[in-house]
């Protein structure tokens, strides 16, 4: 992977279809403009049989393929977080290695993630992974493990464990959903302290606003993009220090998926977000999955749609997500959750794609 610079995005984005099918409706132009860190969502439960709904093998069996079918043969990061719980593949290796090799076989390239709170397993993957099959990869770090005093010299050990060295080393310093006055000087604080930071590869800072659940309630609420305002603040103000850092955000949404809520008591509001530039529109509408037969289906989304495009910050020119809203809005498709996700995060990219090219 060529390094990039800070006119470049770094999206963190899971790997479920609503979001690879964002990244395939995005033009050739906003691909080039960013590298994704793409984060393996978790396996579902089936809470019947009380169990796993797949097992790992059958959970990734298809992603490489889907991945070149919605990203291309164009590098990106991998992270298998949400799926290192000590299962290993059915040949022995760990999912991170099992991933990176077969997209490889695909004509992917995938430079693996990874962080010292990982699994040792996970660690000693990516370690055999850039003994032969890779030279890069990426260090994605909470903010207790960012590399500066008096923890970097434990960083500099933990990279070195894995045979790199800070040239090949992508950077991540993950704020996750911690964006209020304290984050923002914390990060502007690392970075001024980095020492040599022009010696890692590629410095990215990544953060959200996005809650992790949709306000209650039906209309528009609106949320800041308290990441993007805060990075906005760190370059107009040169709080950086020696290296201007790219941008990175979750897209439309929360680091941490929701878990252990069973789908035959889960209620899904049609819903959209939607992306300004300094803020989120969420808006919700009715039922389009209900319990006792309160199911109000597709069609749930039209109103969400009407209150979208009469919005004042509505930009019907921009792509086309918001061309396919303003269908909606009329009698086009009404598409179904997955769709959702697609017009939202699709918008999102192509937003925060044109915000970078104008810093």
């Amino acid at each position: 992977m060529d390094a990039f610079k800070s006119d470049h995005y770094v999206p963190v984005l899971f790997t479920k279809a609503g979001e690879r099918d964002a990244l395939k409706a995005l033009d050739d132009a906003s691909k080039v403009a960013l590298t994704p860190l793409l984060v393996v969502h978790p396996i579902a439960y089936d809470f019947e049989r009380d169990q796993p709904e797949k097992t790992i093998d059958a959970h990734l069996a298809k992603l490489p393929s889907e991945l070149v079918k919605s990203w291309g043969k164009r590098d990106a990061f991998i992270d298998v977080r949400h799926v290192d719980d000590g299962e290993a593949m059915a040949d022995g290796s760990h999912p991170i290695q099992w991933i990176v090799s077969n997209a490889r076989a695909e004509g992917l390239t995938l430079i693996p993630v990874v962080t010292p709170s990982n699994s040792a397993q996970y660690v000693d993957g990516v370690r055999q992974l850039l003994s032969g099959q890779t030279d890069e990869v990426c260090l994605r770090l909470d903010a207790g493990e960012w590399p500066i005093p008096p923890q970097d010299a434990a960083i500099d050990r933990f990279i070195q464990n894995l045979g790199a060295t800070r040239s090949t080393v992508h950077l991540v310093l993950d704020l996750k959903d911690e964006t209020e006055a304290s984050a923002r000087f914390a990060i502007a604080t690392a970075l001024r302290n980095l020492t040599s930071p022009g010696s890692w590869k590629t410095l990215t800072v990544t953060a959200t606003a996005m809650p992790q659940v949709t306000p209650p309630g039906r209309g528009i609420h609106e949320v800041p993009r308290a990441e993007w305002l805060n990075y906005r603040d760190l370059v107009d103000n040169t709080k950086f220090g020696a290296r201007q850092p790219t941008f990175g955000d979750y897209g439309i949404a929360h680091p941490d998926p929701l878990a252990d809520i069973d789908p035959r008591m889960l209620q899904i509001s049609a819903k959209l977000k939607y992306t300004c530039e300094d803020k989120w529109l969420l808006v919700r509408g009715g039922l389009f999955k209900g319990n006792a037969g309160r199911s109000g289906g597709s069609d749930e989304i039209r109103p969400v749609a009407r209150q979208l495009a009469a919005h004042d910050e509505f930009d019907n020119a921009h792509c086309g997500g918001e061309r396919w809203i303003a269908a909606a809005a009329g009698t086009g498709p009404a598409g179904n959750p997955r769709t959702w996700v697609k017009i939202g995060t699709w918008h999102h990219l192509q937003r925060v794609v044109d915000q970078i090219e104008l810093t």
